[in-house]
């Protein structure tokens, strides 16, 4: 388990850091021997030497789990806070059967998850977009599904989830939620929504969304590569 742990935690440092990493370490491995090989009278050189190759192996490490765990959304990074936002899912035993996503950094969270949910089939997923004037209510948006589009138990209700990547005011994801409730048959339905990051702060009167693991204090980068401020 602890090896399978290591493992996964070495795989989310990008390839061209971990590179970098193994050029330091190798050449503490030849000090290391080099100092055997020394007289005693020189060998406090040579743990002098080591020492400062030593602590930049320790900064280099450092940069790379840093950056590994940076809290922009890029990868490997994005796709491990997928995972950890599918976990919060099954935690709660909500398994979407139709993920919605808010253009556009939802997207490439809806995408994910529906890879990731899927068990022999991707869970479809759709869109939202909302316009400056009309919010949801605009001519780009059309739902017209039905419960006998879904191959589920009829005793069941069926799951809807509304994602998108960072959440600051929780008003778009809410906007949403409301749109999808008064456009589609009342009762047949359960829609929850969720986020990667939830701002800590952002807003006094934030909605939080249903379902988020991260909590950034500072503007993060989104999938889109674009700066989302803590406020709007």
């Amino acid at each position: 388990m602890a090896s399978e742990k290591l493992s996964n935690t070495l795989s989310l440092i990008p390839r061209d850091s971990r590179v970098a990493a193994l050029v330091v370490l190798v050449p503490n491995a030849v000090f290391a021997i080099t100092i055997k090989a020394l007289p005693s009278e020189h060998r406090i050189y040579g743990f002098i030497v080591f020492a400062c190759v030593l602590i930049a192996t320790l900064i280099s490490t450092w940069v790379a789990v840093r950056r590994s765990t940076s809290q922009d959304h890029d990868q490997p990074n994005f796709a491990l806070k997928v995972g950890k936002l599918k976990d919060k899912l099954y935690e709660d035993g909500f398994l979407p059967q139709l993920i919605i996503a808010i253009p556009r950094s939802g997207l490439a969270v809806a995408g994910g998850l529906a890879n990731r949910l899927g068990d022999k089939k991707i869970v479809p997923v759709i869109s939202l977009s909302p316009s400056k004037d009309l919010g949801f209510n605009n001519s780009f948006n059309h739902l017209d599904f039905k419960r006998r589009d879904f191959d589920t138990d009829p005793a069941e209700p069926i799951n809807i989830l509304i994602v998108d990547d960072i959440c600051r005011s929780g008003r778009t994801l809410d906007e949403a939620k409301k749109y999808v409730e008064g456009a589609i048959a009342p009762g047949d339905f359960v829609i929850k929504t969720a986020a990667i990051s939830f701002y800590k702060g952002g807003h006094a009167r934030a909605i939080p969304p249903s379902f988020f693991f991260d909590r950034p204090v500072e503007a993060v980068r989104s999938t889109a590569g674009e700066v989302e401020p803590l406020q709007d």
